[in-house]
Formats: structure tokens, C-alpha cells, sequence
């Protein structure tokens, strides 16, 4: 699933390289926390048959993100036209969100 963040970025414009890299952090902020997912999660029987993808989930490799945004791209054309399947934004939502995050000098 792609991240708020990352949509936010990809939409802003924002170099896939550079997303990528920021979702990459995303691993050192799970870190502190995975003994405790780890023991909330093993109790669930999804989880039980499939430890090994638990484990992934900690994961944030540049190279899933880097995929994630090719995809978004190749299934609806970018940022723009997912926000505007998946949310029911229209071309002035997007213009008025654009004109809200962006500062230009």
C-alpha cells in the first residue's frame, strides 16, 4: 500500500528517488516497536502460518517504494489521476491542495 506521505510527494512532484529514500527511514522508526508488534501479531493465525511475512512487514526497502510509484503510474497515470479515481478529488481539489503545500519563492 502506497503511504499518505509518499502519495503526497509523488503529487507534489518530488523525485521517486528521494520518496523512496524517505520511506526507507520508515525502517529505523519500526525498529523500537517490532518486539512489540512481533508479540501482537504471532497470536494471530494469518500471522502464526506466515512469519516470514510479519518479518517483511517491518521492512521498508527503497525498492518496493521505487515499484509502488511505477505501478501507480502505469495503473493510473500518477499521483494525480489515483487521487482522483481512489479520493473523487477533481482538478481544482488537486489545484487548491497543490497551492496549499507548495511555497514558491
Amino acid at each position: 500500500m502506497l503511504g499518505f506521505s509518499a502519495m503526497v510527494l509523488m503529487f507534489l512532484g518530488v523525485s521517486d528517488e528521494d520518496i523512496a529514500k524517505d520511506y526507507a527511514l520508515t525502517k529505523f522508526g519500526l525498529e523500537p516497536f517490532a518486539p512489540i508488534l512481533a508479540a501482537r501479531f504471532e497470536k494471530q493465525p494469518v500471522f502464526k502460518l506466515n512469519w516470514e511475512g510479519l518479518l517483511s512487514m517491518g521492512s521498508a526497502k527503497a525498492e518496493t517504494m521505487l515499484a509502488t510509484l511505477n505501478a501507480i503510474r502505469e495503473k493510473h497515470g500518477g499521483a494525480a489521476g489515483y487521487l482522483k479515481k481512489a479520493a473523487g478529488l477533481n482538478d481544482e481539489d488537486l489545484t487548491a491542495i497543490r497551492a496549499g503545500l507548495l511555497v514558491i519563492n
